[in-house]
């Protein structure tokens, strides 16, 4: 199910789980990530929660509710897949995900399903491409794990409108003034622009 891609002619700098997009794993998408990371000096790991349960959610016409659970669980699965490898440092373990990954990115950094899913176990960073911006956690104290959270939008995504994901920050801010989300927009994009094969820049 994972894919490990390690550097073996130098110390990784650290490594990055990639979580996919509703398409699943593809490797212009996942695989071009995975490789970047690669040539500087990341260890990189993808897999595909759909391929693993043969579920076609682009089909389907959307994720499900479960599809997120179950990404979710995959995530914290990955570190713990890694841990049995020497050459990686459990505490040097980023995650990035993208659309439907980016969701479950994003609730990966909710300190509940850590705790429920992973013990004591981290990701070091979170950052999430265009989430899909369903946000099914409640704002409460100590929502997020304390780790940074990075979110990459773009304006002109009909997916995950600005305000949108403004709104639900603000609603979780007030719970949690300390813990500020860090998000970049980007001006033209759109949701997916990071796969190649739809023609977005």
């Amino acid at each position: 199910m994972f894919r490990l891609n390690l550097i073996f002619r130098q110390a990784a700098t650290g490594t990055v789980v990639i979580v996919h997009t509703l398409g699943g794993y593809q490797e212009t998408n996942e695989g071009w990530f995975a490789a970047e990371f690669r040539k500087a000096g990341f260890a990189s790991l993808t897999y595909d929660s759909f391929a693993a349960r043969k579920v076609d959610a682009s089909q389907a016409g959307g994720a499900q509710p479960g599809d997120f659970a179950s990404g979710v669980a995959d995530a914290y699965a990955a570190p713990r897949s890694l841990a049995v490898n020497p050459m990686i440092e459990a505490d040097q373990v980023a995650i990035i995900g993208i659309s439907f990954g980016g969701e479950v990115t994003h609730l990966a950094a909710f300190e509940s399903f850590r705790r429920s899913l992973a013990g004591e176990q981290r990701f070091g960073t979170f950052s999430s491409f265009y989430p899909a911006g369903v946000y099914a956690p409640w704002a409460e104290a100590g929502a997020y794990t304390g780790q940074p959270v990075l979110m990459l939008l773009g304006d002109r995504d009909d997916n995950l409108p600005l305000e949108k994901v403004n709104g639900f920050l603000r609603y979780e801010q007030a719970f949690n003034p300390s813990f500020l989300v860090q998000v970049r927009v980007y001006n033209g994009a759109r949701h997916t622009w990071t796969v190649a094969g739809l023609g977005y820049p």
